[in-house]
Protein backbone atom coordinates (compact mmCIF):
# COMPACT_ATOMS: atom_id res chain seq x y z
CA UNK A 1 0.00 0.00 0.00
CA UNK A 2 1.11 3.27 -0.74
CA UNK A 3 1.04 6.07 2.43
CA UNK A 4 1.11 9.77 2.97
CA UNK A 5 2.22 11.04 5.97
CA UNK A 6 2.04 14.67 6.93
CA UNK A 7 4.61 16.70 9.03
CA UNK A 8 1.97 16.81 12.18
CA UNK A 9 1.95 12.78 11.89
CA UNK A 10 -1.26 11.90 10.51
CA UNK A 11 -0.99 8.71 7.67
CA UNK A 12 -3.22 8.09 4.53
CA UNK A 13 -3.98 5.47 2.75
CA UNK A 14 -3.46 6.02 -0.92
CA UNK A 15 -4.36 3.34 -2.60
CA UNK A 16 -2.85 -0.66 -3.20
CA UNK A 17 0.40 -0.83 -5.66
CA UNK A 18 -0.42 -3.68 -7.77
CA UNK A 19 2.59 -5.89 -9.04
CA UNK A 20 3.20 -7.86 -12.55
CA UNK A 21 4.88 -10.48 -12.93
CA UNK A 22 7.67 -8.91 -13.88
CA UNK A 23 7.72 -7.26 -10.44
CA UNK A 24 7.23 -3.93 -11.69
CA UNK A 25 4.09 -1.89 -10.46
CA UNK A 26 2.82 1.90 -10.28
CA UNK A 27 -0.47 3.62 -8.81
CA UNK A 28 -1.85 6.74 -9.79
CA UNK A 29 -3.29 9.15 -6.84
CA UNK A 30 -3.82 12.41 -5.44
CA UNK A 31 -3.64 13.67 -1.73
CA UNK A 32 -4.97 17.10 -0.75
CA UNK A 33 -2.22 17.36 2.05
CA UNK A 34 0.30 20.38 1.59
CA UNK A 35 3.37 18.98 2.97
CA UNK A 36 3.97 14.92 2.92
CA UNK A 37 5.76 11.84 2.81
CA UNK A 38 5.20 8.72 0.98
CA UNK A 39 6.07 5.63 1.70
CA UNK A 40 5.04 1.90 0.93
CA UNK A 41 3.98 -0.95 3.26
CA UNK A 42 3.05 -4.22 2.88
CA UNK A 43 -0.12 -4.88 4.01
CA UNK A 44 -2.39 -8.14 4.27
CA UNK A 45 -5.60 -6.08 2.26
CA UNK A 46 -6.45 -2.60 0.87
CA UNK A 47 -8.97 -1.05 3.18
CA UNK A 48 -6.26 -0.92 6.26
CA UNK A 49 -6.34 2.03 8.35
CA UNK A 50 -2.96 2.01 9.69
CA UNK A 51 0.34 0.94 8.15
CA UNK A 52 2.30 -1.86 9.06
CA UNK A 53 6.46 -1.93 10.04
CA UNK A 54 6.78 -3.74 7.14
CA UNK A 55 8.16 -1.12 5.09
CA UNK A 56 8.71 -1.56 1.18
CA UNK A 57 9.87 1.74 -0.17
CA UNK A 58 10.23 5.46 0.98
CA UNK A 59 10.67 8.66 -0.45
CA UNK A 60 13.99 10.61 -0.33
CA UNK A 61 14.23 14.30 -0.91
CA UNK A 62 16.05 15.44 -4.30
CA UNK A 63 19.44 17.18 -3.91
CA UNK A 64 17.66 19.95 -6.22
CA UNK A 65 14.75 20.40 -4.46
CA UNK A 66 14.01 23.83 -3.24
CA UNK A 67 11.97 24.59 -0.21
CA UNK A 68 11.68 23.75 3.53
CA UNK A 69 12.51 19.97 4.66
CA UNK A 70 9.56 19.12 7.30
CA UNK A 71 10.40 16.37 9.78
CA UNK A 72 7.90 13.76 10.84
CA UNK A 73 8.66 13.37 14.21
CA UNK A 74 6.12 10.36 15.21
CA UNK A 75 3.42 8.29 13.96
CA UNK A 76 1.41 5.06 14.63
CA UNK A 77 2.35 1.78 13.13
CA UNK A 78 1.11 -1.38 13.35
CA UNK A 79 4.05 -3.62 15.45
CA UNK A 80 6.01 -5.99 12.97
CA UNK A 81 4.93 -8.82 15.37
CA UNK A 82 1.19 -8.15 15.20
CA UNK A 83 1.48 -7.44 11.10
CA UNK A 84 3.30 -11.28 10.70
CA UNK A 85 1.01 -12.66 13.00
CA UNK A 86 -1.79 -11.40 10.89
CA UNK A 87 -0.91 -11.21 7.87
CA UNK A 88 -1.79 -14.12 6.45
CA UNK A 89 -3.83 -15.94 8.69
CA UNK A 90 -5.32 -18.72 6.63
CA UNK A 91 -1.47 -19.17 5.31
CA UNK A 92 -3.03 -18.97 1.66
CA UNK A 93 -1.19 -19.67 -1.93
CA UNK A 94 -1.77 -17.09 -4.26
CA UNK A 95 -3.32 -18.82 -7.85
CA UNK A 96 -4.08 -15.75 -9.23
CA UNK A 97 -5.11 -17.41 -12.78
CA UNK A 98 -7.94 -18.63 -11.12
CA UNK A 99 -8.72 -16.98 -7.83
CA UNK A 100 -8.82 -12.67 -8.04
CA UNK A 101 -6.70 -10.92 -5.88
CA UNK A 102 -9.49 -9.39 -4.16
CA UNK A 103 -10.55 -12.34 -2.71
CA UNK A 104 -7.75 -13.87 -0.93
CA UNK A 105 -7.81 -10.26 0.80
CA UNK A 106 -11.42 -10.81 1.38
CA UNK A 107 -10.72 -13.87 3.30
CA UNK A 108 -7.91 -12.80 5.37
CA UNK A 109 -10.11 -9.81 6.09
CA UNK A 110 -12.51 -11.74 7.17
CA UNK A 111 -10.49 -14.24 9.42
CA UNK A 112 -8.45 -11.17 10.99
CA UNK A 113 -11.15 -9.68 12.65
CA UNK A 114 -13.17 -12.42 13.75
CA UNK A 115 -9.39 -13.02 15.29
CA UNK A 116 -9.79 -10.21 17.03
CA UNK A 117 -13.18 -10.81 18.70
CA UNK A 118 -15.47 -8.44 15.83
CA UNK A 119 -17.80 -11.73 16.02
CA UNK A 120 -18.50 -9.99 20.13
CA UNK A 121 -18.00 -6.43 19.55
CA UNK A 122 -19.31 -5.89 16.04
CA UNK A 123 -21.30 -8.53 15.69
CA UNK A 124 -23.67 -6.47 12.58
CA UNK A 125 -20.81 -5.46 11.05
CA UNK A 126 -19.19 -8.94 10.88
CA UNK A 127 -22.72 -10.32 9.88
CA UNK A 128 -22.22 -8.19 6.61
CA UNK A 129 -18.37 -9.67 6.17
CA UNK A 130 -20.14 -12.64 6.02
CA UNK A 131 -23.01 -12.39 4.06
CA UNK A 132 -20.75 -10.24 1.54
CA UNK A 133 -18.07 -12.76 1.43
CA UNK A 134 -20.53 -15.68 1.16
CA UNK A 135 -21.98 -14.01 -2.17
CA UNK A 136 -18.26 -13.61 -3.30
CA UNK A 137 -17.46 -17.05 -2.94
CA UNK A 138 -20.49 -18.17 -4.58
CA UNK A 139 -20.36 -16.23 -7.67
CA UNK A 140 -16.14 -17.84 -8.14
CA UNK A 141 -18.37 -21.08 -7.56
CA UNK A 142 -20.67 -20.83 -9.92
CA UNK A 143 -18.10 -18.80 -12.44
CA UNK A 144 -19.56 -15.23 -12.75
CA UNK A 145 -17.68 -12.62 -14.31
CA UNK A 146 -14.81 -11.57 -12.21
CA UNK A 147 -16.67 -7.64 -12.28
CA UNK A 148 -19.08 -9.40 -9.68
CA UNK A 149 -16.42 -11.41 -7.69
CA UNK A 150 -14.45 -8.43 -7.01
CA UNK A 151 -17.47 -6.07 -6.23
CA UNK A 152 -18.53 -8.59 -3.47
CA UNK A 153 -14.87 -9.62 -2.18
CA UNK A 154 -14.42 -5.53 -2.01
CA UNK A 155 -17.29 -5.30 0.43
CA UNK A 156 -16.69 -7.82 2.44
CA UNK A 157 -12.90 -6.57 2.74
CA UNK A 158 -14.49 -2.94 3.55
CA UNK A 159 -17.28 -4.82 6.36
CA UNK A 160 -14.35 -6.69 8.10
CA UNK A 161 -12.04 -3.72 8.18
CA UNK A 162 -15.14 -1.57 10.19
CA UNK A 163 -15.30 -4.74 12.07
CA UNK A 164 -11.91 -4.81 13.06
CA UNK A 165 -11.00 -1.13 13.59
CA UNK A 166 -12.65 -0.37 16.86
CA UNK A 167 -9.39 -3.15 18.50
CA UNK A 168 -6.81 -0.57 17.15
CA UNK A 169 -2.97 -2.46 16.79
CA UNK A 170 -0.42 -1.48 19.50
CA UNK A 171 0.91 1.39 18.23
CA UNK A 172 4.57 2.00 17.20
CA UNK A 173 6.95 4.72 15.50
CA UNK A 174 8.56 5.89 13.08
CA UNK A 175 9.71 8.65 11.61
CA UNK A 176 10.34 9.89 7.81
CA UNK A 177 11.05 13.23 6.22
CA UNK A 178 7.86 15.14 4.87
CA UNK A 179 7.82 16.56 1.91
CA UNK A 180 8.90 20.00 1.35
CA UNK A 181 6.72 23.41 1.03
CA UNK A 182 7.75 25.79 -1.55
CA UNK A 183 8.20 26.55 -5.13
CA UNK A 184 8.77 23.28 -6.91
CA UNK A 185 8.93 20.91 -3.77
CA UNK A 186 6.49 17.56 -3.98
CA UNK A 187 3.30 18.28 -2.63
CA UNK A 188 3.01 21.69 -3.20
CA UNK A 189 -0.54 21.94 -3.89
CA UNK A 190 -2.50 18.91 -4.90
CA UNK A 191 0.09 16.57 -5.03
CA UNK A 192 0.29 13.03 -6.96
CA UNK A 193 1.95 10.26 -6.39
CA UNK A 194 3.19 7.44 -8.81
CA UNK A 195 5.39 4.49 -7.32
CA UNK A 196 6.90 1.60 -8.01
CA UNK A 197 9.06 -0.99 -7.12
CA UNK A 198 12.21 0.83 -7.73
CA UNK A 199 10.97 4.51 -6.13
CA UNK A 200 8.88 6.72 -4.93
CA UNK A 201 8.16 9.92 -5.76
CA UNK A 202 5.36 12.90 -5.47
CA UNK A 203 4.85 15.45 -8.34
CA UNK A 204 4.01 19.04 -8.67
CA UNK A 205 0.20 19.48 -10.08
CA UNK A 206 0.24 23.26 -11.18
CA UNK A 207 -2.71 25.30 -10.42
Amino acid sequence: MLWAVSPEGSTYNLGEIRINEAGAGKLKTSTQLQAFSLFVAAEPYFSVRQPSEVLVLENEIAKNTKGEVLLVHEYTLMARAQYEQLGNPLALSLDLKHVPLEMYEARNAAEIARSRGAERYAADIFAKVDESLKKAEDAMARKAGNQEIISAARQAVQFAEDARAPDHPTPGGGAHRAGTRGRGGPGQGRGRGESGRRGCRSQEEGR
